[in-house]
């Protein structure tokens, strides 16, 4: 994709003098704009599962991860799992059952 931005000249003939592209500038200023947005969705994603995830014990999750490895160890750990459903790219459990 091309995008044409307009900058005053002083700032162009800074940059050029000093050997700075101006697309790698903004190259890199929209990929970590696009890393934050990312970031800001995660952080939504896990702090509506924060209510979910406090009523669960520490014991309460070591003992289910410890079962789950037993059940699924040939296919996929129960970490995968976790990380997927917490991602969106798997559903939880209870809406599938």
């Amino acid at each position: 994709m091309t995008v044409s931005i307009k900058i005053p000249r002083e700032v162009k003939e800074k940059l050029e003098s000093r050997g700075i592209r101006v697309s790698d500038i903004l190259r890199r200023a929209i990929e970590e704009e696009v890393r934050r947005i990312e970031l800001e969705e995660v952080e939504a994603r896990l702090a509506g599962l924060k209510d979910l995830l406090q009523g669960f014990t520490t014991e309460f999750v070591v003992r289910s991860i410890r079962e789950d490895r037993g059940a699924i160890k040939n296919y996929v750990s129960c970490e995968c799992v976790f990380m997927l459903v917490l991602l969106g790219l798997l559903a939880p459990l209870d809406s599938v059952l």
